[in-house]
């Protein structure tokens, strides 16, 4: 290690090498690089950043193909040829492009850093990361999988699914159960139907019994 970097700063755990980035990489079963790479605004930035840093020799970096996968989070550069803090970077610009890296970062997968010229050592590498834990990674892996479907609604209590239904989405078919079984969806339209004709037939007998009530109580009273 350069003795113009201090990496005292990193947390715990943090990746160091390629060979830290790569195992992260097959623990979780991803490529070993980022697979977006050439397509993300955060490598551009990234790269845009450090070549500004070199002054005189600053050149814009080629724009990221298409389709692009624009920088959701936002990264930051603060600071001046004294002293500087970035944050936020593309892990594999440092890790595997050291032409486009800051001085003495190359070979670690810097995500933020600070710098200032009084320090001793100058430049100090405060987190590294993985392309799994970026913004845009992720994003475009939701969207090419899309949403979760979400989970069954769950049957009526006491009601068993019949025919791919349940009693939670069958609606007006909703299933009864006759002597503790099901029956299919023809079989309780038929009670039902049997069921609200013999309603109507009750309310007529009734109405019918209530008229002649009222217009002959007397005489049937007598």
């Amino acid at each position: 290690m350069d003795s113009q970097l201090s990496i005292e700063a990193l947390p715990e755990g943090a990746p160091k090498s390629k060979r830290d980035y790569f195992a992260l990489s097959t623990e979780q079963g991803l490529p070993k690089r980022c697979p977006i790479l050439q397509r993300c605004e955060r490598r551009t930035f990234t790269i845009k950043v450090s070549r500004y840093n070199d002054g005189e020799h600053y050149v814009l970096p080629n724009e990221p193909q298409s389709p692009v996968v624009k920088m959701v989070e936002e990264a930051t550069l603060a600071g001046g040829s004294n002293n500087f803090y970035v944050n936020h970077m593309c892990p594999e610009v440092a890790l595997f492009d050291p032409s486009n890296s800051f001085p003495y970062m190359s070979g670690f997968p810097m995500t933020s850093a600070e710098y200032d010229k009084y320090w001793s050592p100058q430049y100090r590498l405060l987190d590294t990361g993985h392309f799994s834990e970026c913004s845009e990674y992720i994003g475009t892996i939701n969207d090419s999988h899309g949403l979760q479907e979400p989970p069954p609604t769950p049957p009526v209590a006491g009601i068993q699914p019949v025919s791919g239904f349940n009693g939670a989405n069958v609606g007006r078919d909703l299933i009864v159960h006759l002597g503790g079984h099901p029956t299919s969806l023809e079989k309780a339209s038929t009670w039902g139907r049997w069921l609200s004709n013999g309603s109507a037939i009750a309310t007529i007998m009734a109405l019918v019994v209530g008229l002649a009530v009222w217009l002959y109580g007397d005489s049937i009273l007598k």
